[in-house]
């Protein structure tokens, strides 16, 4: 899928440049092929949906965080495994979902772990 293609870190960097927070499920390991591409990507918010938001303790009965199990098991749509876009919207559909509460995933990411970082 990806053979004789490069990634554009030009428009890569216009884009980060625009972002208040940067969310990826595993983080560290995203952010280190960005910051390959992306002089500055460690100077960006970076919120991890697989360790920022309490998973176990929202849902008790998780044997796991990776990104299929959680979307298997909260039963939102996912995308095609371990493929860059697939990934995206399995992140997305996962963090917007709302919890018991009424909240997004997304709201304990940010109030969690990244208010008291920023």
């Amino acid at each position: 899928m990806v053979k004789g293609r490069r990634i554009d870190a030009a428009r890569v960097a216009r884009m980060l440049a625009d972002a208040d927070l940067v969310v990826a499920h595993n983080s560290g390991f995203d952010k280190g092929f960005v910051r390959q591409l992306v002089p500055g990507a460690d100077a960006l918010v970076w919120g991890c949906s697989c360790r920022g938001i309490p998973w176990r303790k929202l849902y008790a009965s998780l044997e796991n965080t990776r990104l299929q199990h959680l979307a298997a098991r909260l039963q939102i749509r996912a995308g095609t495994a371990h493929r860059a876009m697939g990934d995206v919207e399995t992140t997305v559909n996962l963090i917007m979902r709302e919890d018991s509460l009424g909240n997004a995933h997304l709201l304990h990411l940010i109030t969690h772990k990244l208010v008291p970082r920023i």
